[in-house]
């Protein structure tokens, strides 16, 4: 009832509906929810619907984090490539991994920081600035997180952070260099408050603070033009000068207000460095220089000395990690309740304490948590983050049977992304269920949506105004889009063992890809069900075209509900109409299947016979005069004498030919000089 395009294109195709919902006579049935179904363990075999068992595997935050976690034993297989840094905060170990990389994340940005500041420090005079001692303990730190596993191994185990080190970098903010993060739990009332203004209720007199629930709603009044209207936006960063809000008298101190209003959660003021983008733009060898430094400022020779260390560092970390620029300079981290589902629960965070508060110290419904690497330097349309919604079938568990949807479509966030406010969730969030509470979404939906068309048109215009390339590539379908097609065989090829192998089962996923400025694809998170309501303009054509090429892929090419094991087919040779579905590694399906007919057949072989076990020999029944025990030539005793013996022979032989040598050095020459002489 909730797929009128499905029942249409079924019955176009021939099929007849059984309306009695509650009948077990049915050959298949889509339906929303896996309930609605019932045990898939009690259907028939020959009867298809859309659900593999253990589907959550793939789809829960919990089962994807932890599945992608032990894709390391599949060959060519790095989810540190596409699947941002997570955690399942309910498992002791990855909670102790996450705090040791919180620690490292804070270290690395502290550094990048300081090195866009052209390394500045408080102690020669910047107020701007981290001190020397928190540069040195954060240098320190990434220095040894840049070595490799030989070097390593050379030096005694140490933590990658240790305690000195991290009560230098603990305390500083980085929102605001050369400014102290207030003790947890401590928030000042800012200056409106403290006059009367707009006093906050009271708290009770209990000591515990009280953790901060979801992100707070505060919807923009107005989104302004149209998408379609807006110029594309530019990069006006400089390859060689540093960030202006970075400079030396132009990043403002933070006042009481800022520490109050977010004491919590670390972001970066308006203007200020949000993306390490433009960190890596200064890895130059030129830029260490003097003169390269903002006006103004001095240095100490020591503070030098540290500059030039952490160039090099950075650029090895940046080779050696893929997260590298996606981490940006904050460490802010996304916090997903495990239970709940379209935005619900997520806060953003940059303080350990709160992060560890909220997700290791409540209980019930949000007793499970997830946390996350946020990716802080999105792509952005006119100010606007997006993520792209990806539809793929898959058709078959084992072997692996993944079909590829060409055409998906974006998802803004309604207000303009910044990390100045991390509270709202109208400029983090790009869901539909979340942007439809904002004022004024009706007369704007709209815009909040993209066919992939026009962002494949947007991507190449950004592309032929920075290419110098005549011939202008497609950054769509020949960066993007292959990053998706991997990520998402990868994904499901984590999940394989986990996924029950049902011969009629088929479901329709939707991934969740988020792409950075410098067009990395990220995969966020698989749902199982996902939205094909025409919520927009956008999904109203797009949903429908997908369905019915679900159902051309379903029913004419896989034979699902026609017959009860799939056809085998040379699916790298496939000539059926699959509609915008593409098959993805065709020639892997085809090998695979081949070799699943020859394993079937090994399955009938037996070995005949009866077994029988050879009688130990008793004593004096072996040929010769000496039982196996008293050879000799088998004796350890025997043997070394005689090695012994072979190797004196072998020094005495050696030096007898010395001497014969010696002796005859003469005839030697005197042999060629008459050979000579006779020539």
């Amino acid at each position: 009832g909730c797929f009128p395009g499905i029942r249409n294109a079924l019955l176009d195709r021939g099929w007849a509906e059984n309306e009695d919902h509650s009948s077990l006579i049915w050959d298949l049935k889509y339906t929303l929810y896996q309930r609605d179904v019932g045990e898939l363990g009690n259907l028939d075999e020959r009867q298809a619907v859309n659900f593999f068992p253990r589907s959550g595997e793939l789809c829960s935050k919990v089962g994807l984090c932890n599945n992608l976690k032990r894709s390391c034993m599949l060959d060519g297989v790095d989810t540190d490539n596409f699947y941002p840094r997570c955690y399942d905060m309910s498992n002791p170990t990855q909670a102790q991994d996450f705090v040791e990389d919180f620690k490292v994340s804070k270290c690395l940005c502290l550094l990048k920081r300081f090195f866009a500041d052209r390394g500045c420090t408080r102690d020669s005079g910047h107020k701007v600035a981290f001190p020397r001692s928190a540069v040195k303990a954060a240098l320190a730190v990434c220095e040894r997180r840049a070595m490799s596993v030989d070097e390593a191994l050379d030096d005694e185990p140490q933590p990658m952070v240790t305690e000195e080190e991290w009560r230098e970098v603990e305390t500083w903010s980085l929102k605001y260099p050369g400014q102290q993060l207030k003790p947890w739990g401590q928030r000042e009332e800012p200056r409106s408050v403290r006059s009367g203004k707009g006093r906050r209720k009271e708290k009770g007199s209990s000591s515990k603070r009280q953790s901060a629930a979801s992100i707070d709603i505060a919807a923009p009044s107005s989104r302004g033009s149209s998408r379609s209207q807006m110029p594309m936006p530019q990069s006006t960063a400089s390859i060689s000068d540093p960030p202006a809000a970075l400079v030396s008298g132009e990043t403002r101190e933070a006042s009481d207000e800022d520490f109050a209003d977010d004491a919590e959660a670390e972001g970066c003021e308006a203007g200020t460095l949000h993306s390490s983008a433009a960190v890596d733009e200064q890895f130059p060898s030129n830029a260490a220089s003097p003169e390269r430094r903002p006006a103004g400022s001095t240095s100490s020779e020591e503070d030098d000395l540290l500059f030039a260390r952490a160039q090099p560092t950075l650029e090895t970390l940046r080779a050696i990690l893929p997260q590298f620029e996606m981490d940006g300079v904050q460490n802010i981290w996304v916090l997903k309740p495990a239970g709940k589902s379209r935005g619900r629960g997520i806060e953003l965070s940059a303080r350990l304490e709160k992060i560890l508060e909220v997700t290791m110290g409540r209980g019930g419904a949000e007793s499970r948590w997830v946390v996350q690497k946020y990716i802080e330097n999105p792509l952005v349309v006119e100010r606007k983050k997006f993520d792209i919604r990806q539809w793929v079938l898959l058709t078959r568990a084992e072997p692996m049977a993944v079909w590829f949807y060409e055409d998906s479509y974006c998802r803004f966030s309604f207000a303009d992304y910044s990390t100045e406010k991390l509270k709202n969730r109208y400029a983090h969030l790009t869901n539909n269920s979340i942007s439809k509470k904002a004022e004024d979404f009706e007369e704007q939906k709209d815009d909040t949506m993209w066919h992939s068309d026009e962002l494949q048109e947007h991507l190449a215009s950004i592309h032929s105004k920075s290419s110098s390339d005549p011939a202008s590539r497609d950054p769509w379908l020949e960066v993007v889009q292959p990053q998706m097609k991997r990520a998402v065989y990868d994904s499901l090829l984590s999940v394989q063992e986990a996924l029950m192998p049902r011969n009629n089962s088929f479901q329709l996923f939707g991934y969740d890809f988020m792409i950075s400025e410098d067009l990395k694809v990220w995969l966020l998170e698989v749902n199982s069900s996902p939205d094909l309501s025409y919520s927009t303009s956008t999904t109203r054509t797009l949903v429908k075209a997908m369905l019915d090429d679900m159902v051309c892929v379903v029913t004419d090419i896989e034979q699902f509900g026609v017959q009860p094991t799939r056809p085998k087919l040379r699916w790298n040779k496939l000539r059926k109409n699959s509609g915008r579905y593409t098959l993805l590694e065709p020639r892997r399906r085809y090998r695979e299947e081949r070799f699943r007919r020859l394993r079937d057949d090994t399955e009938r072989l037996a070995v005949r016979g009866t077994s029988k076990q050879a009688r130990k020999p008793r004593k004096g029944e072996l040929q010769g005069e000496y039982g196996v025990e008293d050879d000799p030539r088998f004796s350890a005793v025997v043997l070394l004498e005689a090695e012994q013996e072979e190797s004196k022979t072998s020094r005495i032989e050696s030096s007898v030919a010395l001497a014969t040598c010696s002796d005859g050095d003469c005839d030697s020459e005197g042999s060629s000089n008459a050979s000579a002489a006779d020539s």
